[in-house]
């Protein structure tokens, strides 16, 4: 899923946007925002993806606010005023649409989009004392989980990120194909394993259980990597 915001000043454009954006089922509208500096406090807070993001803006104008931004990597312009193309993709902004839009147009600079995610490493954004952090997800060992909090431990680094999420939900948005559920408590990346047996799987120095119920499941999915 692609989250996203739309950024216009004008109620009337915004509110078409935010229904052309409800039609594609990849993105997420996470917030419509009439200021920059509306749209400025949903990031601080919020993990996105896309901006939808209009030009000519009391204040702080879209292009100026492009320059600024950081930990948003794909930008669609929305706007009325074709003179500011080449600056627009200057900030390597995805698309560069007119007004009046038309739904097939967004659609089709969306799945720009959808493509320039695919090509890039698999991340996610978990948020650790106040702050959205970006984790690339190929660094990541394993997950314990405690309760409604989980310890993600990374590569390289000596403490795990500890943040309130559920391991259900963090298992369904991991990619399958670098990581398991191995017990209730842990999910391991299976690229990191350097020992296993039908009961536990060795990462590092960490011995980590594997639970009952999934036991086969683990036991195949190793069984395709290693010879046995």
């Amino acid at each position: 899923m692609i989250r996203c915001i739309a950024v216009d000043d004008e109620p009337l454009a915004l509110a078409q946007i935010a229904k052309y954006i409800r039609r594609i089922p990849t993105l997420e509208l996470v917030a419509q925002c009439l200021s920059v500096s509306h749209a400025r406090t949903i990031m601080e807070s919020e993990k996105i993806d896309l901006l939808f993001l209009d030009i000519e803006m009391p204040g702080t104008n879209g292009m100026d606010f492009a320059r600024t931004i950081k930990g948003v990597p794909y930008i669609i312009f929305t706007t009325a005023y074709p003179e500011y193309a080449i600056e627009g993709y200057k900030v390597s902004a995805v698309d560069y649409l007119l007004k009046p839009l038309s739904f097939d147009d967004l659609n089709t600079a969306v799945e720009r989009v959808a493509e320039k995610m695919g090509e890039q490493s698999r991340d996610m954004y978990l948020k650790e004392n106040g702050k959205l952090r970006r984790v690339v997800l190929e660094n990541v060992m394993y997950v314990k989980g405690m309760s409604e909090y989980i310890q993600m431990y990374i590569k390289g680094e000596r403490a795990p990120l500890t943040t309130l999420y559920r391991m259900r939900q963090l298992e369904e948005e991991l990619p399958s194909d670098l990581f398991l559920r191995v017990h209730k408590s842990f999910i391991v990346n299976i690229h990191y394993i350097t020992a296993f047996d039908s009961r536990t799987a060795q990462i590092g120095e960490e011995t980590i259980p594997v639970g009952e119920t999934y036991k086969n499941i683990f036991l195949e999915a190793m069984k395709n990597r290693v010879k046995l």
